[in-house]
């Protein structure tokens, strides 16, 4: 039997949040983050985006307005979004939501 090798640094929790993808070049996207940990997070977005794209991940409050930004670059890319990785580690998230 295969051991299975979780290359991840940190626990990811499930979420579903919508966000926006904000490029370089100031062009914003919409999408729903699905999971995260304190290092990253996958977006589920229907734009194309590139391995190694430095974005930002904006979350938004209930009438759309961004509440929070993190400096991220997109490390996975799939058919339905990508993974990105933060610059920085969000300190905030150690445990599950509701624990």
């Amino acid at each position: 039997m295969r051991k299975i090798i979780e290359k991840r640094r940190g626990l990811r929790f499930p979420e579903n949040k919508p966000i926006a993808i904000i490029t370089e070049e100031n062009q914003a996207y919409k999408g729903i983050m699905t999971d995260k940990s304190k290092w990253g997070a996958f977006v589920s977005t229907k734009k194309a985006f590139t391995i190694g794209q430095k974005v930002i991940i904006a979350t938004l409050s209930d009438d759309n307005k961004i509440k929070d930004k993190k400096n991220a670059q997109v490390k996975r890319v799939t058919d339905v979004g990508i993974g990105v990785r933060y610059e920085k580690a969000d300190l905030s998230l150690t445990s599950p939501p509701g624990f």
